[in-house]
């Protein structure tokens, strides 16, 4: 959507999944290991979930916040960093030293995240009828459900449970004062 262009910016985000040590396999199955959120001292963000197909080769941990490069077209095709690879690797060890210390698999994602960094979910001001969510790629998907309803509830001209405003395309357009 032309309209969102100049508010998006799509980047490339590795991703990493951890095997857990023969011991520790129990504590990491999708019944006892839950999904996180976990805040560094540094302020870097890392998420995580557990191994819940057979297609998942573990446990599933990446930087929220870290290791961001611009878009790039290949980038499926672009190994990830050693240095990225070393750094996950002490950050997760020194929080989960069940896990083995490398990960077995480090892939590249591709993140579109707003400006601001958080969701937009309004109506098209071109398109009649069109209603959007950038929800920010992984981060967004914790939130489908309430973000489905919310887009139902706009598409049938009803309320949202919960207030958009502040995901509103709007919010970029603040007029500046001058004192």
């Amino acid at each position: 959507m032309p309209e969102l262009n100049h508010l998006l910016d799509p980047r490339q985000v590795p991703v990493y999944w951890f095997k857990p040590k023969n011991s520790s396999k129990q504590l990491f199955s999708a019944d006892h290991f839950p999904v996180f959120l976990y805040e560094r001292q540094d302020g870097s963000l890392l998420y995580g979930l557990p191994s819940i197909c057979n297609s998942e080769p573990g446990v599933k941990i990446g930087f929220h916040n870290r290791q961001q490069t611009s878009e790039n077209p290949q980038w499926k095709s672009v190994p990830v960093q050693d240095n990225y690879i070393n750094d996950i690797s002490e950050a997760v060890s020194l929080i989960f030293p069940e896990l083995e210390k490398k990960p077995i698999c480090a892939k590249n994602c591709y993140y579109t995240m707003s400006i601001d960094e958080s969701f937009l979910i309004d109506r098209s001001q071109i398109m009649e009828s069109v209603y959007f969510a950038s929800v920010c790629s992984g981060h967004g998907f914790k939130f489908a459900p309430a973000i489905g309803d919310a887009l139902a509830n706009m598409a049938f001209e009803r309320q949202c449970a919960v207030p958009l405003s502040e995901f509103e395309v709007q919010r970029f357009n603040l007029i500046s004062c001058k004192f």
